[in-house]
């Protein structure tokens, strides 16, 4: 990928727009990769906003405007470092491309939040930082006779059938004798 880099200062108002057009190139032939994306990563902390790319005519248009930025990041003003990332699974790698940097100055009316002084994002999560663990509250179980008093009703439930098994041969006038035969 044969690129420029630039540095440009950005206002992010509700119309500012920073908007990039890439055709990504393998081998000197056209190449779609699987994902073309667009990200401002803050120097001071470390967090950043994505913009995903969208084809149109075998280019990526990607674009990221102040809404998006302030619902991703809240409203962080300083200088952020823009960067292109392609990736594909046909490479082992993915393409991180620094185009430049932009300073992001945000109006005074914008309603977003400011960050908190000690952001936390998944790249600088404290070894500490151990979630609790989770204690279920199960129902008691029910209450139950002793197992003496189970078996005793289980022997009571298959004498009928045990008194079938042996008065039925008897009274039909079946032969059980097992030995030599006449």
């Amino acid at each position: 990928m044969a690129l420029s880099r630039w540095a440009f200062a950005v206002l992010v108002a509700q119309a500012a727009l920073v908007l990039v057009t890439v055709t990504v190139k393998k081998g000197g032939e056209s190449f779609k990769p699987q994902q073309v994306m667009l990200m401002l990563k803050s120097k001071s902390l470390g967090l950043a906003a994505y913009a995903v790319g969208k084809a149109k005519n075998g280019a990526y248009v990607l674009s990221i405007n102040a809404a998006s930025v302030e619902k991703q990041i809240g409203k962080l003003p300083g200088e952020f470092e823009v960067s292109l990332l392609v990736g594909d699974p046909s490479t082992p790698k993915g393409v991180s491309y620094v185009l430049g940097t932009a300073e992001l100055l945000f109006s005074a009316a914008s309603t977003a939040p400011e960050p908190a002084a000690a952001v936390r994002t998944a790249a600088f999560q404290p070894a500490t930082n151990v979630k609790p663990e989770i204690k279920h509250i199960f129902r008691l179980p029910e209450k139950r006779p002793p197992s003496v008093v189970s078996y005793v009703f289980t022997l009571l439930a298959f004498v009928p059938l045990g008194a079938v098994l042996l008065l039925l041969p008897s009274l039909t006038g079946v032969n059980f004798k097992v030995g030599a035969r006449q």
